[in-house]
């Protein structure tokens, strides 16, 4: 029996897509294969409920990124000890920054195997804060270096991997897809109506989704513009914005400037899943304008509970997605999205319809996929033990 460290520099009570990838490995290989833990950075006052191991170490915030946290395991020894403690014979890092330079040390001293996976577009994240595009150069530079370190790279779409050759990374790519852990409830109705009874959502009023980290970097001006042309337009509905991040307040000071706070809910994160299985079965579109993700895991929740998503065209989100037959495509345009949704709803277009077809070529079972990795892993580790 193997056992696997998953090194992530977010977990829980953090929730966005790497944190989801994290956990669904963790649980199916803890279910099935073995033993499997998280390493992660401390969060004040969490306490961690899973059914397996985390393994958490020192950390201090970091600026400008509320409320990621950056891990500190080398000035705090009980850190140190934690990590020596766990037999691991493969680990697999979802970051290139402190915890997963530290699970680099760790696999080169042991002589273990490594995989990495890249997710985002660092040098947006880069950008953001450095400002200058020479520095943010720099620092995928350095990126690139962790990646060559690696016993093997993973990105999550085709999409990504073309972002990573982008940044300068000639190497071996692995394409391991995304799952997710929605499936489309045979009490959808009675979900749909509590859900809606609970946000006070008029029967037949247009309901909006868009769940992910409150940051610029994911086009959420360009969704309050478009939803601001929608307002013009004498269209009436109500977008829910579900999730947390720096710019929250910014972003609900925008709202109300375009005179929006009538349409606009903002629910914070939702961390029960029933819950928000309950707002994307409520909304007839799951709307997301962001160009900066990657292979986001909430357009295949979505599409698991038969929601459509409107996706900008050519994104990296925008993989695997035909316009209006399994999804919307739409240039990246304020008025163009708005023009798109009162379009779908003008020419009466079956939403039900599209939403089954999401569902049937977007949605995969985490199992599946973990059972893929599962193999690898198991590949990888047998080479590396041939080559000792």
């Amino acid at each position: 029996m193997y056992s696997f460290g998953q090194f992530c520099d977010a977990y829980l009570p953090i929730v966005d897509g790497v944190v989801m990838v994290v956990k669904n490995y963790t649980e199916v290989l803890n279910q099935k294969y073995g033993k499997c833990c998280v390493v992660a950075p401390k969060v004040p006052h969490y306490e961690d409920t899973e059914p397996f191991e985390v393994v958490r170490v020192n950390s201090l915030p970091i600026p400008q990124r509320y409320p990621y946290r950056f891990a500190v395991p080398e000035l705090h020894k009980t850190s140190i000890d934690s990590i020596r403690a766990i037999k691991l014979d493969l680990i697999h890092t979802h970051s290139p920054f402190g915890l997963s330079q530290y699970g680099m040390k760790i696999a080169k001293r042991r002589n273990i195997p490594i995989i990495s996976t890249f997710h985002s577009k660092y040098y947006d994240d880069f950008k953001q804060v450095v400002k200058l595009d020479s520095l943010a150069q720099i620092g995928v530079n350095l990126i690139v270096e962790y990646y060559k370190r690696m016993d093997q790279v993973w990105t999550c779409s085709k999409s990504t991997a073309e972002t990573l050759r982008e940044y300068g990374y000639k190497g071996n790519i692995e394409v391991i897809l995304n799952g997710s852990d929605t499936k489309y409830p045979e009490d959808a109705q009675t979900i749909r109506d509590k859900t809606r009874e609970k946000y006070k959502i008029p029967a037949g009023m247009p309901v909006f989704l868009f769940v992910g980290q409150h940051i610029w970097q994911k086009n959420i001006k360009t969704l309050i513009l478009s939803m601001a042309y929608l307002k013009k337009s004498g269209f009436a509905f109500k977008m829910i914005m579900t999730g947390k991040g720096y710019a929250e307040d910014d972003i609900k000071k925008m709202v109300k400037e375009e005179g929006m706070e009538d349409n606009f809910i903002f629910t914070g994160p939702v961390m029960d899943r029933e819950e928000l299985s309950g707002l994307y079965l409520l909304s007839d579109l799951f709307v997301f304008p962001s160009i900066y993700d990657n292979a986001p895991l909430v357009v295949k929740e979505a599409a698991g509970l038969r929601t459509p998503s409107l996706i900008i065209d050519g994104s990296n989100a925008s993989e695997g997605i035909k316009d209006s037959e399994n999804g919307f495509l739409i240039e990246d345009n304020c008025d163009k999205i708005g023009e798109k949704i009162i379009e779908i709803y003008g020419e009466n277009i079956d939403l039900t319809k599209i939403g089954e077809n999401a569902e049937k070529t977007l949605s995969l079972s985490w199992e599946n996929i973990v059972d893929d990795v599962y193999g690898r892993y198991v590949e990888l580790i047998k080479y590396k033990n041939r080559k000792k």
